[in-house]
């Protein structure tokens, strides 16, 4: 059985040596913030043997906006877009379907919601679900058969904290 590892969308947004190729040299939107995060762990549904989730979670993005179109980069990393809402909040979704092994077969989503872009500090969390496609059998995860998930579905989330930097592109 293949363990899921960390989320894509956290993969995407945080993990430094993706392929160069993927970052655009004309990102669309205004630079409105460049912050260093800090995410606090506040809960791991998933256990740590499904899902080893880092505490605390730490990361550098320039956050742009263009019109209601949200932009999350960071370096090394493919350019994420999302959506501002009416409230201001940064929002960025992800995820996709991972097949575990035969008969099962994982849908990971990830959130991550930002506050407070362009001011000196920025909160927000991020949020990844872990469920079972419609019609898996994926009964051998759970850790009463042995398997390395506490529950299913469950939830990783962590608190952000991000404090204005200099810019980083």
């Amino acid at each position: 059985m293949r363990a899921l590892g960390s989320g894509l969308l956290l993969l995407i947004l945080c993990t430094a040596g993706l392929e160069l190729a993927c970052v655009p040299e004309d990102v669309p939107g205004e630079v409105v913030g460049t912050y260093e995060f800090e995410g606090r762990l506040e809960v791991n549904q998933c256990g740590d043997a499904a899902f080893p989730a880092v505490d605390p979670l730490e990361m550098r993005a320039e956050l742009r906006r263009d019109l209601d179109m949200a932009v999350w980069r960071v370096p090394q990393a493919p350019v994420a877009y999302g959506v501002v809402e009416e409230d201001e909040t940064y929002v960025f979704t992800g995820g996709g379907t991972y097949p575990a092994y035969e008969g099962c077969t994982f849908v990971q989503e990830e959130i991550i919601e930002i506050e407070g872009v362009g001011e000196e500090t920025a909160t927000g969390s991020t949020v990844i679900r872990i469920t079972t496609a419609a019609g898996s059998n994926c009964t051998p995860s759970h850790a009463a058969a042995g398997g390395p998930f506490l529950a299913l579905p469950c939830e990783i989330r962590w608190s952000m904290d991000g404090s204005s930097i200099d810019p980083i592109f």
